[in-house]
């Protein structure tokens, strides 16, 4: 009955039965033990073990009897916080419900001919976030996927992006692991992935100089394979003008057998003219 009058009892008793164990715990062994003889007289209706193991010591608690062990009782204390405050929480794939994900990309590839808004997507996302408990950052990566496939959309995905993230940082890595895993992968890099990193840098959805760092060859490879694309582009110029020489050498061969040829033809007619005006017509004598 009193409790119904006066529900905040129990908590305000919790309080003062924690300043009181403090005060006691310097006192005299008989001052001590008044205090822990008294919490263990009292009943549970009043006050109840949980209230009591929030505020007293882990040595009262002990030696009330609400606990069996001090150790035993710190030690799971521990595991617990850690487990609920500390511990990260790690997202595996295939541990995952696909269904999260196939709504997902289904979302994100709609049919752009109905002009669906990207306000009304955003939000389907944010739903299926919480529905299914998905990874904020692989959600991140299928949107950039989809990005990458429809290019063409960027009135669509770029202003969905910009409402997404909340730090550039975040979508740079991720781009910049893309990068990294086809490369590293020894894939060609598809021209759509320079595609999105293109619109996402004119948008100033990503800093240049963040992803900088991610694009092969790096800083220290650059000069030894400028150097190496300069001498083949050198032996490929040496090789084709060899060959243009060499077609020259022959056009010229060509050239000078026909102008040898000429040259005998023409003799050949000079002499022939030449015979003719000093050969004379012998006249006919008539009976």
């Amino acid at each position: 009955m009193i409790l119904e009058t006066f529900p905040w009892l129990p908590s305000t008793l919790a309080d003062v039965l924690e300043i009181v164990d403090v005060e006691t715990a310097c006192s005299d062994e008989l001052t001590r033990e008044k205090f822990i003889t008294l919490v263990g007289a009292l009943p549970n209706t009043i006050i109840a073990d949980c209230l009591l193991k929030e505020r007293l010591d882990q040595d009262s608690l002990e030696l009330v009897g609400l606990v069996s062990s001090q150790v035993g009782y710190n030690q799971k204390y521990v595991k617990t916080e850690t487990r609920l405050y500390y511990k990260q929480q790690k997202f595996n794939l295939l541990r995952e419900e696909s269904e999260g994900y196939s709504k997902l990309i289904t979302k994100l590839n709609p049919d752009f001919n109905l002009k669906i808004s990207w306000e009304q997507v955003l939000q389907n996302i944010q739903s299926l976030i919480g529905c299914f408990d998905l990874h904020s950052n692989r959600m991140l990566d299928v949107i950039l996927e989809a990005f990458e496939c429809h290019p063409e959309e960027c009135l669509f995905y770029v202003p969905l992006l910009r409402a997404y993230i909340i730090d550039k940082l975040t979508l740079c890595h991720i781009l910049g692991f893309k990068f990294h895993f086809r490369e590293s992968a020894d894939w060609s890099t598809h021209k759509s992935l320079f595609t999105c990193a293109a619109l996402l840098l004119k948008n100033e959805l990503v800093d240049l100089d963040d992803l900088y760092p991610y694009l092969l060859p790096a800083d220290s490879e650059i000069i030894p394979f400028h150097n190496k694309e300069v001498s083949d582009a050198k032996a490929y110029a040496k090789k084709l003008s060899t060959v243009i020489l060499a077609y020259k050498k022959e056009d010229e061969k060509k050239e000078e057998e026909q102008q040898i040829i000429d040259l005998v033809k023409y003799d050949e007619l000079k002499k022939l003219e030449k015979d003719k005006k000093n050969h004379k017509p012998v006249s006919k004598k008539r009976k």
